[in-house]
């Protein structure tokens, strides 16, 4: 039988986007974990992921970038959009915006 199982994901993008800041947040394959936004939202996803997967439906956190406001954000995987459970997810976390990310289940192989 296979299993759920928890996953936290970091974004990965191939193209250049900047954010009002000097510093770049992609490196060649991915978010740039040196730059100071992206390692600090990373540590904020990181404190609050065991609390967030608490929450039934919810399958894994990600560090991402929103393409309409270029902000580095919290992902928040979930099964399936839910607005039940979209409820029970922050909307931001210690002033970082988090965006719910419809998934379904993942499973080990």
């Amino acid at each position: 039988m296979k299993q759920i199982f928890s996953i936290t994901f970091v974004l990965f993008g191939f193209f250049s986007i900047f954010l009002r800041t000097p510093a770049p947040v992609f490196a060649q394959d991915g978010l740039d974990t040196n730059n100071e936004i992206v390692s600090e939202v990373l540590r904020i996803q990181n404190k609050y992921t065991p609390d967030l997967m608490n929450i039934p439906g919810v399958v894994g956190t990600g560090t991402g970038l929103d393409l309409e406001t270029h902000q580095v954000v919290i992902e928040v995987y979930v099964e399936q959009q839910n607005p039940g459970l979209e409820q029970q997810i922050p909307k931001t976390l210690e002033g970082i915006s988090v965006k719910v990310v419809a998934m379904g289940k993942i499973y080990i192989q």
